[in-house]
């Protein structure tokens, strides 16, 4: 038979002898008036059958301890129990939760969390805790209109403050209130299992106190946070140790450790990223995102059609002239003339590590000859330079004509879809035709001949390309 409650504590445990570390599996709480099982441990639903369901398919109970526990829950039924109580059910959104700031609820999880301190919104996760400052805008209260970014990422960290939370059940269910664990409620014979496992006590332990000071506990997050952002600042940035024993003989001929030394490795990588294709530019988010990725396609594209020309009129150069062209002694040619490479892949693998230096000179240039030094480490001649400002006047007339062509073009397809949609049902196989006359127009104004900007750009770029190769051969 299960214990009789003890009638001068809030909580009465139902223990069975047989199981180890004294067997407990279901609590009454008269705080709230609800039964807690201890092995998930949340509170449970009320009624018998409820709980009978919950332990024999939940936990596999079975036998004399599942009888036990159906016994314990029925002796608070209104009606036949041995110490009737309205047994409330956690589920219930109305049920009034316990003030914020008390003890823990012995037998349920304490858990590390956050509470805005613009209002009581708690919540365990990090992305619920970013979310909810980004649409509530809490932090923007009395901020600076001067502060920059960095200072309103710590005005959002500073409004929340990390706090011990506990709730009655799991999601969908959850309902958190803030509790201090280094209080203890007297009376109680249990404690909840974090706490038992922290605290070092056995089954009958009645404390869920953790023993650290919550100063402390604060000043060394704060130094932990403090060395994290230490090291990651170290990773971005390029370090030159130097010795044999560091560097290889090709770091040492490039002296890419000497003009990258403290430079920021992410920017590094960012400046020299290949445009991503036009169907995952229109999942940009911002315009200015997309305008400039398609900028940088329409550069890759001028060095595309160059590289085919060239590759082109490759065959009708002389093989004499292919000889000297290939060979890097001014003084004699090779006996095996320039040409196309044998693997496909190789050249697909030089094209495209000329088209990200293309792209990483469009996006350095904005710094200036001098900013792109200091941030980046590049250099460039007045030649290159020169060249650099031909290409990039080029290219941002080639830049505006494609968006404006883009911009007609979708302003034509809604113009033809309206009126596709006022017509009547019967002239289907008409409209079907028209806007397969209509796409052809369009697929013939994209490919036509190259204007007059696009050859002085291809023009550009191929002199650009050209003065960059002869300065690093």
């Amino acid at each position: 038979m299960p214990p009789v409650p003890n009638p001068n504590s809030k909580y009465d445990y139902h223990n069975d002898d047989t199981e180890a570390g004294g067997g407990q599996v279901i609590q009454l709480c008269k705080e709230l008036d609800i039964l807690i099982c201890l092995l998930c441990p949340v509170a449970i639903k009320p009624r018998v059958d409820q709980v009978e369901n919950h332990y024999r398919h939940r936990h596999k109970t079975a036998g004399r301890q599942l009888q036990e526990v159906i016994a314990f829950a029925a002796s608070f039924s209104p009606s036949s129990g041995s110490q009737p109580l309205a047994l409330r059910d956690p589920t219930n959104k109305d049920i009034e939760l316990p003030a914020d700031g008390g003890p823990p609820i012995p037998g349920l999880e304490i858990y590390a969390g956050f509470s805005c301190k613009s209002c009581r919104h708690l919540t365990r996760d990090r992305s619920n805790r970013d979310r909810h400052q980004i649409l509530s805008k809490h932090h923007e209260e009395g901020d600076d209109e001067d502060e920059d970014d960095e200072g309103k990422r710590d005005a959002r960290w500073r409004n929340w403050e990390p706090v011990m939370l506990q709730t009655l059940c799991r999601a969908p269910h959850v309902r958190y209130w803030i509790v201090e664990p280094v209080r203890t409620r007297c009376g109680s014979r249990g404690s909840s299992r974090s706490s038992r496992s922290s605290s070092g006590e056995g089954s009958g332990g009645v404390s869920v106190s953790t023993g650290v000071d919550s100063g402390l506990l604060k000043l060394v997050r704060s130094c932990e946070k403090e060395l994290g952002r230490a090291a990651a600042e170290r990773r971005r940035k390029v370090e030159a140790p130097g010795g044999v024993d560091q560097e290889s003989r090709w770091v040492q001929f490039m002296k890419w450790a000497a003009y990258l030394q403290g430079k920021d490795k992410l920017a590094l990588h960012r400046a020299g990223l290949s445009p991503i294709p036009k169907t995952s530019e229109l999942k940009l988010w911002k315009q200015e995102a997309r305008d400039a990725n398609a900028r940088l396609r329409a550069l890759v594209e001028s060095f595309r059609r160059e590289l085919a020309r060239g590759l082109e009129r490759l065959d009708r150069v002389p093989d004499e002239t292919l000889k000297w062209l290939g060979s890097i002694d001014a003084t004699k040619p090779v006996t095996k003339p320039f040409g196309h490479k044998q693997e496909a892949a190789t050249m697909e693998r030089y094209s495209a590590d000329w088209e990200r230096y293309l792209c990483y000179c469009a996006r350095v240039w904005p710094l200036g000859r001098e900013g792109a030094q200091e941030e980046h480490g590049i250099r460039f001649t007045d030649e290159q330079w020169g060249h650099l400002v031909d290409v990039i006047r080029q290219l941002d007339i080639v830049a505006d004509y494609n968006k404006r062509r883009e911009e007609d073009q979708r302003q034509r397809r809604r113009q033809l879809q309206q009126q596709q949609n006022q017509k009547s049902n019967s002239n289907r196989e008409g409209e079907a035709v028209s806007d397969t006359d209509f796409d052809s127009d369009i697929d013939s104004d994209v490919n036509s001949d190259v204007n007059n900007d696009v050859a002085a750009l291809d023009q550009a770029v191929c002199r650009f390309s050209q003065q960059s190769g002869d300065d690093v051969c």
